[in-house]
């Protein structure tokens, strides 16, 4: 065994959808691997992807499988995608002497002003790094620069961002909406909902003649006391591109705790409008992208974003070739084989 993954679960989400499709081009080219999950995986979202491909286990509470297989392939490189299984593998390495090379797979960036418990802790594991043998990989600039604020190691230590992990489709298939704003995400407060909920209640007066869609989980329209066919609200959709390629702008509302967001790439490629604040690596990402805007403020979200709808940009042959180099996800996948 050459590489031996560890994440919480398959579910759809940003670090789950980077590895399986990681593992599945490392796979193409003859490594072998394993992924090894916390939670039960068999009805997640990601896990039809690897099937049959990549063999997939289950933690058990002894951890009997994991452990012996890594004391029988001492040579085995083990990658700890999210902070959860960092914790997980650094109890086992230490209880029982493991010697396998290993990497804290960080995905994370920052969080929010009043998360001073999440602060603490994270500047426990940044002291403890340090002591510890791990290698460090960043899913972006900007979460490197936070974590080092919080102490974490330097050394051994690098940053391989996500870029495009899906597959772009041939061809387009036009929503049956109109006139929409795109908001993709699950609802949790790293999203800033209450921003998005003002949005939409400007719809009927700022933004005449728009809808809001969501794709994302968690979402109600109770949370935004609608009832009005301005609000649509799927929980997930398997072509998300097609809701990308014929928005009028993608909302990008979150303001901390972002690293790499994998929908501004799935946005920038297929030529979409994007209005955001500067989390994680959002700047960094579109800073040659021309149809982005980047914002400080909610006042000043709002003014562009009525820019955007009455100018509706497009973006050139040059840019859009630029970009689409910039994205190439075969380049994370090389970054992978060479670290590794």
């Amino acid at each position: 065994m050459d590489i031996v993954h560890i994440i919480p679960n398959l579910k759809n989400g940003g670090a789950e959808n980077i590895l399986v499709n990681v593992a599945v081009e490392i796979d193409n080219k003859g490594i072998n691997q394993c992924i090894f999950t916390i939670d039960d995986f068999k009805n997640d979202f990601n896990f039809p992807k690897v099937k049959g491909i990549i063999d997939v286990q289950q933690l058990e509470k002894d951890s009997k499988n994991f452990v012996q297989l890594l004391q029988k392939n001492n040579k085995s490189i083990v990658v700890c995608w999210m902070y959860k299984t960092i914790y997980f593998y650094e109890k086992l390495s230490y209880k029982y002497k493991l010697q396998n090379k290993y990497y804290w797979n960080i995905r994370h960036s920052d969080f929010g002003p009043f998360q001073l418990r999440q602060k603490f802790y994270l500047a426990l594991m940044g002291l403890y790094s340090n002591f510890s043998k791990s290698n460090l990989i960043y899913c972006s600039e900007k979460s490197k620069i936070i974590h080092e604020n919080y102490f974490f190691k330097k050394k051994n230590s690098r940053v391989i961002p996500n870029r495009l992990a899906k597959a772009i489709p041939d061809n387009f298939q036009k929503p049956s909406e109109k006139n929409y704003l795109l908001f993709i995400g699950r609802m949790h407060a790293q999203k800033n909902p209450k921003f998005l909920k003002k949005i939409y209640e400007l719809i009927d007066s700022r933004f005449l003649g728009f809808q809001l869609i969501i794709l994302g989980r968690g979402w109600a329209k109770d949370y935004f006391n609608s009832d009005s066919n301005n609000l649509v609200i799927y929980n997930q959709k398997e072509n998300v591109f097609d809701y990308l390629k014929y928005a009028s702008c993608l909302l990008f509302t979150s303001k901390f705790g972002e690293g790499y967001p994998n929908v501004i790439a799935e946005a920038m490629s297929v030529g979409t409008p994007i209005i955001g604040f500067d989390s994680g690596d959002y700047k960094i990402m579109t800073k040659n992208y021309q149809l982005a805007k980047t914002v400080s403020g909610d006042d000043e979200f709002l003014k562009e974003l009525e820019i955007i709808l009455k100018t509706k940009p497009k973006i050139s042959k040059i840019d859009y070739k630029k970009i689409s180099k910039e994205l190439n996800f075969d380049l994370t996948v090389n970054d992978y084989v060479k670290l590794i």
